[in-house]
């Protein structure tokens, strides 16, 4: 295993380096941008779990907009019953913007 003694390529110091390129890159330079090194025990990057549930893709990008755009795409839209009930909960279990959660009833009422 390799590690950049030097800044080379998009390596920084202490990065490890692919045997390959390392390889060609001691034979490209007198002084080696690159070191061999033995036993190194590269350690994984943690992972932090996410346990947000994932709901509606389309809700999330539907809601996620300024609310007076949002209030506009409501009314404008032809969206189905089933769709404005959705985005009704999805609004109010996130942001609860009183305006926005206003337009989706009146949708609704529009439509039944």
């Amino acid at each position: 295993m390799y590690k950049a003694k030097i800044i080379i390529g998009n390596y920084k110091t202490g990065d490890v380096v692919p045997d390959t390129q390392a390889k060609a890159w001691e034979s490209m330079y007198l002084d080696s941008p690159v070191e061999f090194v033995e036993n190194v025990v590269v350690k994984a990057p943690v992972v932090k779990e996410v346990k947000k549930e994932v709901k509606d893709d389309m809700s999330d990008d539907y809601l996620g907009r300024n609310q007076n755009v949002v209030k506009k795409n409501i009314a404008s839209d032809n969206l189905s019953e089933e769709q404005l009930s959705k985005l009704l909960e999805s609004e109010k279990d996130s942001r609860n913007r009183k305006a926005v959660i206003s337009a989706l009833k009146t949708k609704l009422e529009v439509i039944k």
